[in-house]
């Protein structure tokens, strides 16, 4: 466990500012970061609670701690790219904001925090995260009326994708801990029934997969209008559209136990664990699929007065 808890991770921002016209300014920004670690390894005395030895060595000399289980694998990149683009015209200033950002993360190793080989993640196949996003915004602002009324209309856009895979293999030692198979009669009238380890199971695996993607559209528009030099009224509108789809898909897996046990089996959610696909079921299945859609209109509208150059009240 050498390379457990380190830190290796950079991270690099650059923007650049260029107005080729007084009435054009173009700013771009771009960013990446990159971490490849092996965080977060559990170290320390503790018995396991299902009775069988998993504590490291019996000693609070730091030299002599052990952990508990394999080291993790922690590893990211992300990188983005955005823009504003300003334009003066006669009509008013006219506002471009473009931007895209997109995130890919793995992980893998120990998952059940003990010394006991129950669960974990093959770095051959890591749990894999991704999340891609574009977003746009349009302004165009201006005065009118002698400047008595600052108006704005604007637009927004934004997609997002998110993907998500989950792989979880059983070791040797999983049995100790599920799945419980042998049923004994209850000890007692009213009393549960015992629940036994049915001994070692061959390597169980599952690999599920989440995804989510998503929509935003945005027009609004808020204004000023000067009533008097002191008093102010406030006019907004913005309408809302989004809509997203998302849900959880099973990949691939594993699992005899789940075939074998049949009808006579109490607790089928502790054998059939839900990380670990059903030998009946075929691979691709939906377990859960939803889509969702609103719309809404919504609106601004307030006073303010200014009782003096600090001092303003509103409503």
């Amino acid at each position: 466990m050498d390379d457990a808890h380190d830190k290796d991770r950079y991270l690099v921002r650059a923007q650049a500012l260029w107005t080729p016209t007084d009435d054009v300014s173009l700013r771009v920004i771009a960013d990446t970061s990159q971490n490849d670690e092996s965080c977060c390894t559990q170290v320390g005395i503790k018995p396991n609670t299902n009775g069988t030895p998993t504590n490291g060595v019996p000693s609070f000399d730091a030299d002599d701690f052990t952990s508990f289980g394999d080291e993790r694998g922690d590893n990211s990149d992300q990188y983005g790219l955005s823009a504003e683009l300003i334009v003066e015209t006669d009509i008013g200033t006219l506002t471009w904001i473009p931007a895209y950002r997109k995130s890919e993360s793995e992980t893998w190793g120990d998952n059940d925090w003990t010394s006991a080989d129950m669960y974990f993640i093959p770095e051959e196949t890591p749990n894999e995260s991704n999340i891609e996003s574009m977003t746009q915004e349009i302004r165009l602002q201006g005065s009118a009326f002698d400047e008595k009324v600052d108006w704005l209309v604007g637009f927004y856009y934004s997609e997002e994708e998110i993907t998500e895979t989950s792989n979880y293999h059983t070791g040797p030692d999983n049995w100790q801990s599920m799945p419980w198979t042998v049923v004994a009669p209850p000890p007692a009238p009213g009393q549960p029934p015992v629940y036994l380890p049915s001994g070692p199971s061959p390597e169980l695996w599952a690999n599920n997969s989440f995804y989510q993607d998503g929509e935003t559209l945005g027009i609004f528009t808020p204004n000023i209008i000067s009533l008097t030099d002191n008093l102010n009224l406030t006019v907004g509108l913005r309408y809302t559209e989004e809509e997203k789809e998302g849900g959880l898909k099973d990949s691939d897996g594993f699992n005899p136990n789940c075939a074998s046990l049949g009808p006579a089996l109490l607790l089928p959610n502790i054998a059939c664990n839900a990380i670990y696909t059903p030998a009946s079921l075929s691979p691709n299945y939906d377990l859960y699929k939803d889509k969702f859609e609103d719309e809404a209109l919504t609106y601004t509208l307030n006073l303010q007065y200014h009782l003096s150059d600090d001092i303003s009240v509103y409503g």
